[in-house]
């Protein structure tokens, strides 16, 4: 994805960072009451302790920078991470339970980010195959190939092909 290059992004995240500064800061003894309140099934304690953390969720985010997901994604994930850690049961709330679910969120977002990129090189590369193929053999056999004939040069199934063909006739109606 990219990076914060759109300067409308880069001034919606400033706003987000500044109205972050002016929540009140919660102390470590603050935090743990806000604990031990959510536990006994006061719902504004979830409310709170979900404040308290939205700037650790940031600075987490930022611990991901340059991993191939713009920041305002980042933060995002690490805010998905951090509700979906303050939905769970009320015992299994912590602060070691919110960072590491928090983490969590953000390693995942980045694997499937990763994951995402390798797919998209490897349709390319084969695309490009695929062109390149039906190119040499056009030019050997004097007419355009059968979906057969680019499979078997291929080493690759004819759905294979078929799929290669569909992605490559998809990506030049963009062009």
């Amino acid at each position: 994805m990219e990076q914060i290059e759109d300067k409308k992004e880069l001034e919606i995240l400033e706003l987000y960072l500044e109205e972050l500064k002016a929540l009140p800061r919660i102390e470590l003894e603050e935090k743990e009451m806000l604990f031990k309140d959510l536990k006994e099934g006061k719902e504004k304690a979830r409310e709170k302790l979900t404040e308290a953390y939205l700037l650790t969720a940031v600075e987490m985010a930022a611990g991901y920078k340059n991993r191939g997901i713009g920041l305002a994604d980042l933060i995002q994930e690490a805010n998905v991470g951090l509700m979906a850690a303050l939905s769970e049961p009320e015992e299994k709330i912590d602060d070691n339970f919110i960072r590491k679910s928090i983490d969590l969120a953000l390693k995942k977002a980045v694997q499937e980010e990763m994951q995402a990129e390798e797919i998209g090189e490897y349709l390319v590369e084969n695309v490009n195959r695929l062109n390149e193929a039906a190119r040499e053999l056009a030019e050997i056999n004097g007419k355009e190939s059968t979906i057969e004939e680019l499979a078997e040069h291929l080493h690759r199934t004819k759905e294979e092909v078929r799929e290669f063909m569909k992605i490559s006739l998809d990506a030049s109606s963009f062009i």
